[in-house]
């Protein structure tokens, strides 16, 4: 019988539905196999360097990886590591979710999740089949003598806003496998959509917990019953490209550049949006030194500017803004907006589109 030391959720989340959803998923197998549920975020920047730091690895310093939110690796030495956690242990079972940012793993956090899941693979060499893994995984979970090898059960699970999880779902497994780990089952989840508050509102709603508490039990007996096989998934492994936003015309709607704007007379500054930014792309500045025309994505009125109410520490946004809304939906004032033309046509787009009918989980056992 393989026996788990913890049952693990794994999750970036700027929005909270994918940590709802997976840490649901992970509690309940924890409580169906008797056993703990633990909690790993790699949501925000120094939860991923501390991340990183667990495995060995750390981002370098330097001013164009920060602007840039690419993972600029390098070897620290095993003397820093301690008091270090891991992102999961041997011997748990882990359940790893994720959104579906253009059809796949966000882009800017995919560097990070494939050191994460391949990373030790790799250094250690293993050149082990997935067949081989699955005659070996009872040991693998249970030999104090195969802790190093690092594999683990794995459940994937793509959160997506009720149009497409494409390759998301497929793409995490992928990488799952290449690194000695085992996907035994994966959940593709509607909820709802962070661009729109109309878009797969409500979800998840009861009927999807429902499926989920079901779906738990079948996972349990898969494992109770030995039957460790992997799960295919639909989609692509390795997909090269991401999904194309449309605008209402059809035509391509592109917003890379587009930030978030700011109301000033809601804005009190209290940080949150800098708080909760998943790029760590927010930052504040005295307002009264700046310019009209700086380049931050913020449009500085100048009679506001001059104006004696002008707030003093405004946020502004020198950084890569990858979309996800925290910022929006956290500001408890509602001072942050997009106003972007292509972003907002994009958002009427699926709002036409996709609004039903609503879709149901899907899930591979």
């Amino acid at each position: 019988m393989l026996e788990f030391s913890a049952v693990r959720a794994v999750w970036f989340s700027p929005t909270g539905s994918t940590k709802t959803i997976t840490e649901y998923v992970a509690k309940g197998l924890a409580e169906l196999l008797g056993v703990p549920m633990k909690s790993t975020s790699y949501t925000l920047p120094g939860e991923r360097e501390r991340a990183l730091a667990s495995m060995g690895l750390s981002h370098r310093e330097d001013s164009e990886s920060q602007m840039q939110s690419v993972p600029q690796l390098q070897r620290v030495p095993q003397s820093a590591l301690q008091n270090v956690p891991e992102v999961f242990a041997p011997g748990e079972l882990v359940v790893w979710g994720t959104p579906t940012y253009a059809g796949r793993i966000p882009n800017k956090t995919l560097d990070f999740v494939r050191e994460i899941l391949t990373t030790r693979a790799k250094s250690e060499a293993l050149a082990d089949s997935v067949d081989k893994v699955v005659k070996e995984i009872s040991t693998a979970v249970n030999s104090e003598s195969d802790k190093s090898v690092f594999r683990n059960l794995m459940i994937p699970i793509a959160v997506y806003g009720n149009r497409s999880f494409d390759n998301c779902l497929a793409e995490l497994g992928g990488l799952m496998k290449k690194g000695g780990h085992l996907p035994i089952a994966g959940i593709a989840m509607p909820t709802r959509h962070t661009f729109s508050k109309t878009l797969g509102a409500g979800r998840p709603n009861a009927a999807d917990f429902e499926i989920l508490d079901d779906f738990c039990v079948r996972i349990r007996d898969k494992i109770l019953d030995m039957c460790v096989a992997p799960v295919a998934f639909p989609g692509e492994e390795e997909p090269e490209k991401y999904y194309v936003p449309k605008r209402l015309d059809g035509e391509p709607a592109v917003f890379l550049k587009a930030k978030p704007q700011l109301d000033r007379e809601k804005c009190t500054g209290c940080g949150t949006c800098a708080a909760v930014c998943p790029m760590g792309s927010i930052t504040f500045a005295d307002s009264k030194a700046r310019s009209g025309d700086d380049n931050t994505g913020i449009s500085v009125d100048k009679e506001i500017q001059r104006s004696s109410e002008i707030i003093a520490h405004s946020p502004i946004f020198p950084g890569i803004c990858i979309k996800c809304q925290a910022c929006i939906q956290h500001c408890k004032n509602g001072a942050l907006y997009f106003d972007d033309p292509d972003f907002l046509s994009h958002v009427a787009m699926l709002e036409a589109n996709f609004a039903s009918p609503l879709k149901k989980p899907e899930l591979f056992l």
